[in-house]
């Protein structure tokens, strides 16, 4: 064996396992310490598959200064670029928290929260910022490594808002209005109606479709339905409020008994007296008494007094509170879950899908047999039995489609109910019933910061943590 080939015994080649980079380490021969050449260890990268991105200076300062016993980089691929998908600038802020904010000394106040976003016409509201390109990389065999280019989004859907004539990418309120934005799929910028006063017998009755903001108060008798949310800085007496989407009252609400709330979404307040509350999100107050209250979610009663006394009270998932009945033992009921109830809907339901189901699969055979004869015999009479057949169908399966909906809501329901309970978070008093799913407990003595669950076929309380 010659010089030439001992002087490559000691040469070694290390790639990494991305095949991105490659090593030399040399182990001199000492009879031929001069015999490494860049033409040389050059022949043995590429005897190795390495022939991309080979860094010839750094070839070159080995060999001319003996850089022995030490790993050296001597070759890098490159790196693919994926480009960065497409997105929507929002040049303000529009997300807010809608809970109540806590102050220092712990209590909660339901004034100061911010509850919209409010634009303008004419303004500019999102700015489309375009996806940026890829592209490919190479790895130190000279195997490209395919890079990619971001995606581009689709154009925002929704209502209020129109293109910049001169940049499509930049889009502009037509109106005055509530902004919402969904993150790349829409903008929506819904009527906003100002009520500088109170609404009143002199004012009549609001009905609006979007948002309502009554900056007074709501008097005795008056009535406000809005398609959006509702928003009320002063106080709410015995009025009728009605709402697609959540109310805010920053004050609160003395019903007298016949006061009557209803929401799509969340309702917050100080405080709610004599009123009828329903929700289909959370009820969140800071007292409530002598109400008939139901949300769908939870109702939370918190801050200084976060007193819920009297009346009957219905959730979902939980009830808590700071304190639950009083002193007087005042007939409280708190009602959680769906218990039987529940059961009956959802079994009525699918009683009512498989009759719908068994009504559609009659008519597809019945269409079917009669297309059979049909393609023997033109009979105009079965060809008009057909089509009717056909819308019968069709109103069929719309119906079975509301029926399938109905039924994933039951089961949402049902999964919630499986998590309800009552929080206490300071103290409940005797005689409070309450009920949990199918099981009733009147409780008989004075419990203090437990929450009660429902645990095979009874109702027990455990200590918070």
């Amino acid at each position: 064996m010659d010089n030439t080939d001992k002087v490559f015994e000691e040469v070694q080649i290390r790639i990494s396992d991305d095949y991105m980079s490659a090593y030399i380490f040399i182990n001199p021969d000492s009879n031929n310490v001069e015999g490494y050449t860049p033409k040389r260890l050059i022949e043995e990268l590429n005897g190795k598959g390495v022939v991309y991105g080979i860094k010839q200076d750094v070839i070159n300062e080995i060999c001319e200064k003996k850089i022995f016993y030490i790993e050296c980089l001597v070759a890098e691929g490159t790196a693919p670029v994926f480009g960065e998908p497409g997105y929507y600038k929002i040049p303000f802020s529009y997300q807010f928290d809608k809970k109540p904010k806590i102050l220092e000394d712990g209590s909660v106040d339901y004034n100061q929260f911010d509850n919209y976003c409010k634009v303008s016409a004419g303004e500019v509201i999102a700015e489309y910022v375009h996806a940026t390109k890829g592209c490919n990389g190479m790895d130190v065999r000279g195997k490209k490594i395919f890079g990619k280019n971001g995606k581009e989004q689709i154009p925002l859907k929704g209502k209020g808002f129109k293109l910049d004539e001169d940049n499509p990418d930049i889009y502009i309120a037509t109106m005055d209005g509530r902004f919402e934005y969904e993150e790349n799929r829409s903008i929506n910028i819904s009527n906003l109606y100002d009520v500088n006063g109170d609404v009143n017998y002199a004012t009549g009755d609001i009905q609006f479709p979007g948002d309502v903001h009554i900056h007074g108060n709501v008097t005795d008798g008056a009535t406000v339905r809005a398609s959006g949310q509702i928003i009320v800085d002063g106080c709410v007496e015995c009025a009728n409020l009605y709402a697609g989407q959540d109310v805010i009252l920053k004050n609160g609400m003395q019903g007298a008994g016949k006061g009557i709330l209803v929401s799509r979404g969340n309702v917050s307040a100080k405080f709610f007296e004599h009123t009828v509350i329903k929700a289909e999100g959370k009820i969140l107050a800071g007292a409530i008494m002598n109400c008939d209250t139901e949300s769908k979610e939870s109702v939370i009663v918190s801050g200084k007094i976060g007193a819920l006394i009297g009346g009957t009270t219905k959730a979902a998932e939980m009830v808590e509170a700071s304190v639950i009945g009083n002193m007087s033992e005042s007939k409280t009921s708190i009602i959680v879950g769906y218990g039987a109830e529940l059961t009956n809907h959802m079994n009525e339901n699918q009683a009512k899908i498989e009759e719908a189901q068994g009504t559609i699969d009659k008519l597809t055979e019945q269409i079917d047999k009669i297309e059979a004869y049909l393609k023997v015999e033109n009979k105009p009479e079965l060809a008009a039995k057909k089509m009717e057949m056909i819308k019968l169908k069709f109103i069929e399966k719309g119906n079975l489609d509301k029926l399938m909906k109905i039924k994933k809501e039951l089961t949402e329901h049902l999964i919630k109910s499986k998590r309800a309970r009552v929080c206490v978070n300071k103290s409940i008093y005797p005689r409070v019933s309450i009920q949990i799913n199918d099981i009733t407990l009147i409780n008989k003595s004075e419990n203090y910061n437990v929450t009660y669950l429902k645990r095979g076929g009874n109702i027990e309380f455990v200590p918070n943590p």
